[in-house]
């Protein structure tokens, strides 16, 4: 799509005549936590080297503080490159999927003869708490998530829109 001024999304000449398009932004979160946690790191990093550690704590305490820090944001950055922020658009026999990561863009397109219909997969976050995906299934190993969340109800609605618009029928056991 298109942006215009407005903000408003205009399809572009590949995406008209699609039957339904289907959004995961969520990974975006991620790619905006990693800027915050090395802008902060930064901030620190600077702080304590302008004006040296505070009096009341030890350096090698400070300085291994904010070492830890900056290698826990090379684990963010590394899980935030690595998630996609994926678009998918169905054509009457064909999917095409935008994959986009931070620093690069793949897409990709599917004969719907080449999709297993889309299924919602039941996981837990790192509180514990239910959470759950709608993946599809393309040629090869390939998947690639239209929804992700904590509300079921709204994960099966979109697995369903999904099988639908592509002409999937639901796969048998589709809840994991």
């Amino acid at each position: 799509m298109e942006t215009l001024g407005a903000g408003l999304e205009h399809p572009s000449r590949a995406d008209r005549g699609a039957r339904s398009e289907f959004h995961n932004r969520i990974p975006a979160f991620l790619w905006g936590f990693a800027v915050f946690w090395y802008a902060m790191a930064m901030a620190f990093t600077w702080l304590v080297l302008d004006q040296g550690p505070p009096r009341d704590a030890a350096p090698s305490v400070i300085y291994g503080t904010l070492a830890l820090f900056w290698f826990a944001g090379i684990v963010v950055v590394s899980m935030a490159l690595a998630a996609p922020s994926v678009r998918v658009v169905v054509h009457p026999g064909r999917v095409r999927v935008t994959s986009r990561y931070p620093l690069r863009t793949v897409e990709e397109s599917f004969r719907t003869a080449e999709l297993q219909p889309a299924e919602v997969v039941d996981s837990v976050d790192s509180d514990g708490d239910p959470y759950f995906c709608v993946n599809v299934r393309a040629r090869g190993d390939r998947v690639f998530t239209l929804e992700e969340g904590h509300h079921r109800p709204s994960c099966e609605s979109t697995a369903r829109r999904f099988n639908r618009a592509a002409g999937l029928g639901p796969r048998p056991g589709s809840t994991r």
